[in-house]
C-alpha cells in the first residue's frame, strides 16, 4: 500500500508469500535511502515482532548506517488488520501524484 498526496491509500503492488513480502518491504525502504541516508525508517507491527525484526535486520544488513526503529501499530489500525501486520514508513524519493 502507498499513500497519495491527499492521504488516500492506494495499491502499490502485490506479492505472494510472507517471506517474499517482508523482503519486498525491506527493498522498498532501501530504495528511498539514497535521497537521505539518515532519514528514519519506522517499522510498525500488530504483534509480529519476529517479522518486523526480520525486515529491520534485512535493511541493516544492506545499509548498516540506516536509522531503523521498530514499534507498535496503533490500536485502531491493528483492530482492522489483526495480528501479524507489518508496515514500514519512510519518506519516498518520487514526487507524489
Amino acid at each position: 500500500m502507498d499513500v497519495d498526496t491527499l492521504g488516500r491509500l492506494r495499491v502499490d503492488g502485490k506479492v505472494r508469500a510472507r517471506k517474499r513480502s517482508l523482503t519486498t518491504l525491506g527493498d522498498k525502504m532501501l530504495a528511498a535511502l539514497p535521497s537521505d541516508p539518515q532519514q528514519p525508517i519506522l517499522i510498525a507491527t500488530s504483534g509480529d515482532y519476529e517479522a518486523a525484526n526480520q525486515v529491520r535486520d534485512y535493511i541493516l544488513a544492506k545499509a548498516p548506517a540506516a536509522n531503523v526503529t521498530v514499534g507498535d501499530i496503533g490500536l485502531t489500525i491493528a483492530s482492522h488488520t489483526g495480528f501479524g501486520c507489518v508496515a514500514a514508513f519512510v519518506m519516498g524519493t518520487d514526487k507524489r501524484q
